[in-house]
């Protein structure tokens, strides 16, 4: 994308491939920040389920609710959290990090490292004997 903006900057095709080159090392640099971010995140969040789950443990055992007929009624519920929307997040993740390597593989189709190795040039022609 960087490359497609500086187009009129760059008219020589040296600068504009360095310019290619350029855009290809930031594209793997954010797909393995991506990778590495998302895989703290769910440390993280296997971390909070687990100190969520012992505290829900610890004050289910502590909690002592009586009813009462009277006109006071005590009701304790207590449910247990639920981690849908946390592990959601770590999902967004894995998908921005499948997306930017996706995106590598086209920005490294534009680099001069790409190239067509092994190719030969089909308008040559062999002569005839």
């Amino acid at each position: 994308m960087a490359a497609k903006c500086n187009w009129g900057i760059f008219k020589e095709p040296r600068g504009f491939m360095k310019l290619l080159e350029l855009d290809f090392l930031l594209t793997v640099i954010v797909a393995i920040l991506w990778l590495v971010s998302t895989a703290v995140w769910i440390k993280g969040a296997l971390g909070v389920e687990d100190t969520v789950d012992d505290t829900y443990e610890r004050f289910q055992s502590y909690l002592h609710c009586s009813t009462s007929l009277s006109t006071s009624i005590w009701i304790c519920t207590v449910d247990k959290p639920s981690y849908g929307k946390l592990w959601g997040t770590v999902g967004f993740g894995f998908l921005n990090m499948f997306l930017w390597s996706s995106n590598g593989w086209f920005t490294f189709k534009e680099t001069p490292w790409f190239g067509y190795r092994g190719k030969e040039d089909s308008r040559q022609t062999k002569p005839l004997q």
